[in-house]
């Protein structure tokens, strides 16, 4: 609606892909059957399976939604759907629907470095599907902070000035 605000100001989840766009760690830890993403910016995670199933068919609303992944050689093919429609797909505002089903391709290129390919295919919202493109620094061992959001928030009285 143009006024509708990040939804990290109420000390919600940003959502994906914006967890990724940050300057917060990330952390990727490999089980046998699935792999758990732990978001530093705003203490969520996210669990990626990998063993065989298919995504779900109608899946309950998420702020993460609901991934399943496998590997293509040595680049690791995430699928993702059931996101509910409150997190932005970036800093600026652009919506996605309940219908949004995200590929992500993560390929380490060097040990410092990996690729990432976002492809968004949201009809609601949008005519075609795009892809974007980005690199991430990889920096094993690094440690996660802790992030609690409303740890001496004082602004949420101010939120509705905002929004006019």
């Amino acid at each position: 609606d143009g006024k509708r605000l990040n939804p990290s100001v109420y000390c919600l989840p940003m959502g994906i892909p914006t967890n990724n766009f940050v300057a917060e760690v990330v952390k990727f830890v490999q089980a046998p059957k699935e792999i758990i993403v732990m978001y530093e910016v705003d203490g969520t995670h996210r669990q990626i399976y990998t063993d065989g199933r298919p995504l779900s068919e109608d899946p309950t609303p998420a702020w993460l939604g609901y991934s399943t992944a496998k590997w293509e050689g040595d680049t690791l093919v995430v699928q993702s759907n059931g996101f509910n429609d409150k997190t932005w797909l970036d800093m600026n505002g652009h919506a996605h629907s309940e219908s949004l089903l995200l590929t992500e391709r993560y390929h380490r290129r060097s040990y410092g470095f990996m690729d990432v390919e976002m492809t968004f295919d949201d009809k609601t919202y949008y005519s075609k599907p795009f892809t974007i493109k980005f690199q991430a620094q990889l920096r094993p061992g690094e440690e996660l902070m802790e992030y609690i959001c409303t740890e001496n928030e004082r602004d949420a009285k101010h939120l509705d000035n905002l929004k006019k």
